[in-house]
């Protein structure tokens, strides 16, 4: 037991602990024990608070801002929808007339009372209607603002900042646009209790302070004692952000000396909607996070620590409905039709939906437009059509000439060189030297009749194939090709080497048919004894990609870089270099085919540069 004991602990500390009154029993051992293990579950409850405490604010800070974001599409609703009214209104024949009271009678009929309520004036100011009053009551002038002046004779909508009523004598906001030809100004104007309902957000932000501020900083609506602060100007810290950035969160004072945690978002017609939570309020579950630790510290004496962790996450699903819906409003796709799962949410959901379905109205200018365009587009399908049909005719007459080809040369071709090679197999002795020569000849030129058909069946295929292009990487296309000649490669002894070489857009299986003749075609013309050295390098060229493919053969005369591109054009005898003369025009109809140009740079006796250029990818 002893030298357990000192086993795990250091002898400077056994020995005095030993001698020590309070740890001379089991019991009081057990207490030490205990007691470490308490001060360390304090201390791991102490991190996972710290944690916590992190997560919570996170959380809460993400709630705060999508809520911002929900009350500033509110925001932008209700303005909009005022827009709506007043380009409704603007329509009216009695404006043309005029005929100001039959204008103040269906104004009024769309007017919502002391709240919201609707005034026409000329260019000086004077009103002729104002449907907060009695027809007929004396109005008095206004002064028309330099802004607004500015924006009516632009013919846009003008959105006001908080102002003073000169009728109502309190504060309001007001949403103006010209009508009959810039002679009127066709206002609406707003008591801030219309932004009301919008600020009723208990359920997600619950003991949070919302408000709106106008462009200046001025407070608009407010959801807690409105009456002392709506026309107040917020706090600078706050109008600084305002300024800085269209949304964030960070930490502020309200106007009541309250520490907050404060997520802000300005809508689209300027003004601001702030949603604030107390920091008192913030850390609720966290405290009693703090005292479930503290409890389970101290019944350690029994138990095993327990301990508890509570991290609210998720945001609201109306919320999420509501932000989507902005969005796709915003996009001008359709909007969700299924419930949000509140009922103040499902109100400005259906306001939305109502507000994109006259945005869809709008649509009708665009679709004059997209029918002209229509138009042009079936005359150019009609030419495809057309195009198409006669490429189509071409391919029937192609594949015809490769039935024929593939039946009728091929056919006999390979009878002719089975029975070459049955002859010389088994009549080897009957037949004389002469005799063993001339099939041997049957049976090279049955070999070399049967390339020339194979070429020319893939000279045909490269011409009739509808090739469709994507991303290729010519490193592993060269790879591919390489492999393919490999045992010409080794039998030859040649050194093939490649540089960074990129991507092209082309067709994968035309392009190493392509790069496979032109390493064929260096394998082959080089002087006898010398060991084939070919280099393949790329080199951009604007939207272009430049492939070189060089090599040390014998090299070709100025005057044929471009005769030997052509279908049988050979400079040499097959006995000289064997071929069929189709390898490079094969070349030269892929490489167009995937719309690009073929060149080739040479000087006899020193070697040949071919080049082809095909579209960057990408």
């Amino acid at each position: 037991m002893d030298l357990m004991y000192k086993l795990r602990w250091p002898k400077s500390l056994v020995l005095p602990l030993s001698a020590h009154p309070w740890f001379g029993s089991v019991r009081s051992r057990l207490l030490l024990l205990v007691a470490i293990l308490t001060c360390a579950a304090l201390a791991l409850g102490g991190l996972l608070v710290r944690e916590a405490k992190r997560g919570e604010r996170s959380a809460i800070a993400q709630q705060l801002r999508v809520t911002a974001r929900a009350l500033s599409s509110a925001v932008d609703l209700q303005i909009g929808q005022s827009e709506m009214v007043l380009k409704s209104l603007a329509t009216s024949s009695h404006l043309q007339t005029p005929d100001f009271d039959a204008f103040d009678a269906a104004a009024r009929s769309v007017a919502q009372g002391n709240r919201m309520w609707i005034t026409l004036a000329d260019r000086a100011g004077n009103q002729l209607v104002n449907t907060r009053v009695p027809r007929g009551t004396l109005l008095q002038p206004y002064k028309v603002t330099a802004e607004v002046n500015a924006a009516m004779e632009r013919g846009e909508t003008y959105v006001s900042d908080m102002t003073l009523g000169p009728v109502h004598r309190g504060p309001i906001l007001y949403v103006a646009r010209p009508v009959a030809q810039g002679r009127y100004i066709l206002t609406l104007v707003m008591d801030p209790a219309v932004f009301g309902e919008a600020l009723a957000v208990r359920r997600l932000v619950p003991g949070g302070t919302v408000a709106i501020v106008d462009r200046q900083g001025i407070l608009a609506a407010r959801n807690r004692s409105p009456e002392k602060f709506v026309g107040q100007k917020a706090n600078p810290d706050i109008i600084k952000a305002f300024a800085e950035d269209p949304e964030n969160v960070m930490e502020s004072v309200t106007l009541d000396q309250i520490a907050v945690l404060t997520a802000f978002r300005r809508t689209q017609y300027g003004w601001t909607v702030v949603v604030a939570l107390p920091q008192s309020e913030l850390y609720e579950s966290i405290r009693k996070l703090s005292a479930l630790a503290l409890a389970c510290s101290g019944a350690l004496l029994g138990i095993t620590v327990l301990v508890a962790a509570w991290i609210g996450r998720g945001v609201v699903k109306a919320v999420r409905t509501l932000v989507s819906d902005s969005e796709a409003m915003a996009k001008g796709a359709t909007l969700s039709t299924l419930p949000t799962g509140l009922a103040e949410t499902d109100l400005v959901a259906g306001a939305m939906r109502r507000s994109a379905r006259q945005l869809r109205e709008r649509a009708d200018e665009r679709d004059r437009a997209e029918e002209a365009l229509r138009l042009a587009r079936d005359e150019l399908e009609q030419k495809v059509i057309e195009r198409t049909a006669s490429l189509q005719e071409t391919a029937q007459h192609l594949e015809t000439f490769c039935y024929s080809v593939a039946h009728d040369l091929r056919s006999p071709l390979r009878a002719q060189q089975g029975f070459a090679e049955v002859l010389l197999q088994e009549y080897h002795g009957v037949l004389d030297e002469n005799g063993r020569d001339y099939l041997t000849r049957i049976s090279r030129s049955a070999n070399r009749l049967d390339v020339l058909v194979n070429d020319l069946l893939a000279y045909t295929r490269i011409t009739r194939s509808d090739l469709k292009f994507a991303s290729v990487q010519l490193g592993k296309t060269l790879s591919e090709a390489q492999a393919s000649l490999a045992e010409q490669i080794t039998v030859q002894k040649a050194i093939l080497t490649s540089g960074e070489l990129g991507a092209v857009e082309a067709h994968e299986a035309t392009l190493g048919l392509v790069l496979a003749n032109l390493i064929s075609n260096a394998l082959k013309f080089v002087a006898p004894g010398i060991a084939p050295r070919i280099h393949v390098r790329a080199e951009p060229r604007r939207k272009f990609l430049r492939v070189w493919v060089e090599d040390n053969g014998i090299g070709i005369s100025a005057e044929y870089t471009t005769r030997i591109f052509g279908v049988f054009e050979r400079l040499h005898t097959a006995k000289e270099y064997p071929g069929t003369g189709i390898g490079l025009a094969i070349v030269k109809k892929g490489v167009e085919r995937m719309g690009g140009q073929v060149g080739v740079e040479s000087e006899p006796g020193i070697g040949s540069r071919f080049w082809f250029e095909l579209p960057k990818a990408g």
